[in-house]
């Protein structure tokens, strides 16, 4: 089974980690000082071969190994280039992007009249974790605990806080196991101070307030909180924030957002893979966290890895799109259709300091640039760089630019310049293209996450398409949008499909308007956006594994497989054409879900059906009453790829 063989590959690339641990100490490498040093760039890589070695007599790069093919590596500043033409192991390589949490308004508000609609379903998390990776949890919070006072967070990794410890689980950082929280509550239960025994906080209350709404307990019948997945178990990743010289990288600063790098994301998903096999618990990891760089395809290293991670089955990850829907922070255009040259336009607000664009275009086109300042000083053509990581510097008065190129082999081969420009003037900046050889004549633009932005630093000419943000693009990431439960219309910045490579994100829309969950110290808050549309689905998908693998159902569920239940039951609207960008499949019905799902577990697949499918493939078929040979029926709900899949477990 396609599951089985890469469970092999994951034990084997486990043990291959044993291995490079022992080399490392060998080789004295303090990885914990790489993560943190500001001398060093980090870069997720794919590689093959045996890198190690080939590394050994490189005295300005070293490698850790994240899984066997998968691994970060840290370069000494400006050294990235001659690394990439030193070592032909590399066969993709990703920037340390920066990640934002997902948009959500927190306020003391009227909650929604119409708030989850979960209808008669019976399962409530029990045997399930929810892996949060954000800003941590309030574990003081009794709606984390049992009815007993106990915790129930089996786990936190705080990568923000570093003492002299060594843990066998991270490299840097602190981690607090379920024993160290029961004893910090009881600590806190007789008038001690609790964070002595575990010091972690969630400053912001972010992620406590996407716990509340996943798995939260409710205190008492009469009070109007509510969750998904109200005993679930909890498995906490605490981000540490980007170092400086990835914001000075990507030309951020004085924001007041949170910015996180890609390396400890994949960090972050490493230890909850690793923790999930140990538990021998279904788990399902939530990643309310989005970055507007990379191809918007599924293709940046980050979200290979998570696909490679949640091909087992019991192991699904759940993400938001975002919010740059609006198209603002994404442009595009083809110069087939221009007689090969067109022209980005930027708007840049007073206050703006630096700004970082990433055009992308497809091999084996090659596209010139030119930029032109709002003042008409500018270059016409600009020589680019022609290898991976290459950079050149000019400037156009007191603009300072740099351009690095990449070129990113994957399903859609790119070529990728990286324009950053320092100390902007306002006024509408301009890219030239020119076409110097095409084939496709396709190309797109993105800026950094709005959220990073002042408010009217914008492109021209916006697209609101290809907006879903990264990581929401893997191919085994289930991703939904947000859409205002109380009218039934989708909000116009929640991000919007397709994929660059052209698969149906978002999956779903999941409903986010003035949803009440809890904040820091216990209060109770309501929230709306991107991040609560999110948790909803996230607590759904631990509902889906409780019914499926805690209580028998159907041991075998994988991250397809729970998508295909998701879409096959969404609630779609009169008159609209689905799969469609704006809402993928349709709106999130939670009830749906587990009728269709109750059938399956009583209903035997027509015998006729069982040839040549899977038997999963064959209840689908006779739940949705599937004709292969029409266009009714299962083509509009789970597409032919997820079948395909399926069919080959």
């Amino acid at each position: 089974m396609k599951g089985e063989n890469f469970r092999e590959r994951l034990t084997t690339s486990r043990e291959s980690n044993t291995a490079d641990e022992v080399i490392n100490q060998v080789e004295d490498v303090d990885f914990r000082e790489l993560f943190l040093s500001e001398e060093y760039e980090a870069f997720f890589v794919e590689y093959t071969g045996d890198i190690k070695t080939t590394l050994k007599n490189i005295d300005y790069a070293k490698i850790l190994s994240t899984e066997k093919f998968f691994g970060t590596i840290f370069v000494k500043k400006g050294m990235i280039n001659t690394l990439v033409q030193s070592v032909p192991e590399i066969t993709n390589l990703q920037k340390n992007f920066p990640y934002t949490l997902t948009p959500t308004a927190f306020e003391e508000d009227i909650v929604s009249s119409k708030g989850i609609e979960m209808g008669n379903v019976p399962y409530n998390g029990n045997g399930v974790v929810v892996g949060i990776i954000s800003s941590g949890i309030d574990y003081l919070n009794p709606r984390f605990m049992k009815a007993d006072g106990t915790t129930r967070i089996l786990r936190i990794w705080d990568q923000s806080i570093n003492d002299e410890k060594k843990y066998p689980n991270i490299i840097y950082g602190t981690e607090f196991t379920k024993a160290d929280i029961d004893e910090a509550i009881k600590l806190n239960t007789s008038g001690q101070n609790p964070y002595e025994k575990v010091s972690h906080k969630d400053e912001t209350g972010y992620g406590t307030a996407m716990a509340g709404i996943i798995g939260g307990r409710k205190l008492n019948e009469a009070e109007v909180f509510f969750s998904i997945a109200p005993k679930c178990d909890f498995a906490i990743v605490k981000l540490k924030k980007a170092k400086r010289s990835l914001l000075e990288a990507n030309g951020i600063c004085d924001t007041e957002a949170s910015v996180y790098e890609g390396t400890d994301i994949a960090e972050a998903m490493s230890y909850l893979s690793s923790l999930q096999q140990q538990l021998n618990k279904p788990m399902v990891v939530y990643i309310p966290l989005g970055s507007n760089n990379g191809g918007h395809d599924g293709g940046t290293v980050l979200e290979r890895y998570i696909d490679f991670l949640t091909e087992r089955r019991g192991f699904a990850t759940v993400a938001s799109v975002g919010v740059q829907g609006t198209g603002e922070t994404h442009t595009s255009g083809n110069l087939f259709e221009t007689d090969g040259k067109g022209v980005i336009e930027v708007n840049i607000a007073e206050g703006e300091e630096n700004l970082i664009i990433s055009l992308f275009t497809i091999e084996p086109d090659r596209v010139s640039i030119g930029i032109i300042a709002p003042d008409g000083n500018g270059v016409e053509k600009i020589e680019t760089p022609k290898n991976q990581g290459d950079s050149i510097f000019f400037n156009i008065g007191s603009s300072i630019i740099t351009i690095q190129s990449y070129e990113e082999q994957k399903v859609i081969p790119d070529n990728r310049l990286d324009i950053l420009i320092r100390n902007l003037t306002p006024g509408v900046w301009k890219i030239t293209l020119k076409g110097e050889e095409l084939l496709n004549g396709r190309y797109d633009a993105w800026m950094t996450q709005k959220n990073l932005l002042k408010k009217d630093t914008r492109f021209l000419k916006p697209d609101p398409f290809i907006t879903v943000v990264t990581p929401s693009t893997a191919r085994n990431m289930i991703s939904t949008g947000f859409y205002n439960q109380e009218t039934g219309e989708l909000i116009e910045e929640s991000g919007k499909g397709f994929t660059r490579d052209g698969r149906v994100k978002p999956d779903v829309i999941t409903a986010s308007y003035r949803i009440v969950t809890t904040g820091l110290e216990n209060k109770l808050i309501v929230g709306s956006g991107s991040g609560m549309a999110g948790g909803i689905l996230a607590g759904t998908v631990a509902l889906m594994l409780q019914w499926g693998i805690v209580d028998g159902n159907n041991p075998n569920l994988f991250a397809q497989s729970l998508r295909n239940y998701i879409i096959g039951a969404t609630t779609k609207d009169e008159g609209v054409n689905y799969p469609n960008p704006e809402s993928g499949y349709g709106k999130l019905n939670i009830p749906k879900i587990f009728e269709n799902l109750e059938k399956m577990k009583f209903k035997k697949p027509n015998q006729s059906n069982v040839v040549g499918d899977s038997r999963e493939t064959a209840y689908i078929k006779d739940i949705y009453n599937v004709n292969e040979n029409s266009n009714s029926g299962l083509f509009i709900n789970i597409p032919q790829e997820i079948l395909v899949r399926i069919n080959n477990k």
